[in-house]
């Protein structure tokens, strides 16, 4: 398998429009592949889902806007979408900046199949005081199951959660510890830029 970068997650929200608006002229998906709920998420009252793309409301339009969340299969939809079409990120980004909007989060996923990067050497590294970066902490979580001591996830977080973190970890154990058959490749980290508000606006 060959080492790819791809947007995981992709939050923004979108003042002064109405959220059909956001699905048709932004999204270019018509609204009729949308199912309305009635139920949102952070004060919101409402939300569109088309399977795990997600345009989040109020009944009334106020202040807090409309909220577009693309989680990580979302964004594997979306992208299907979007194969076919004349249309990629850059240019929702540049339909994004027609409006006013504020993006809230950006994860940014580089899967690595190729032994290049570990976390367990990168861990090292961190406490040999051989990386570089503005960041203060890092962070080591790891997964065991109590009765072998089998490791099922281990993680490296650099940064802070809510700013800009620079997270990496095994996702091939993780796959497997749920029980998911992963074919093709015997080593699969996940290196993931996560940018929170400021960081994740793209000027």
């Amino acid at each position: 398998m060959d080492n790819s970068v791809r947007i995981d997650y992709f939050a923004v929200t979108v003042k002064d429009v109405p959220p059909e608006e956001v699905l048709e002229e932004i999204l270019l998906i018509p609204q009729d592949k949308f199912a309305l709920n009635v139920w949102g998420i952070n004060k919101y009252q409402r939300h569109y889902a088309c399977s795990d793309i997600k345009v989040y409301f109020n009944q009334v339009l106020d202040k807090m806007g409309v909220y577009l969340e693309l989680k990580g299969q979302g964004c594997r939809q979306y992208e299907e979408f979007l194969n076919g079409n004349e249309n990629n990120w850059v240019a929702l980004v540049n339909r994004l900046y027609q409006y006013q909007v504020n993006f809230t989060r950006i994860d940014i996923a580089n899967d690595i199949y190729d032994k290049a990067l570990s976390v367990q050497t990168l861990y090292a590294y961190c406490k040999r005081g051989l990386c570089i970066t503005r960041a203060q902490h890092v962070d080591y979580y790891e997964r065991s199951i109590l009765e072998t001591g089998e490791r099922v996830g281990e993680t490296v977080t650099i940064g802070a959660r809510g700013s800009q973190q620079w997270c990496v970890y095994n996702k091939l154990i993780e796959q497997r510890g749920k029980g998911k058959v992963v074919d093709n490749t015997n080593s699969w980290i996940r290196a993931e830029l996560r940018c929170w508000q400021g960081k994740a606006n793209i000027s």
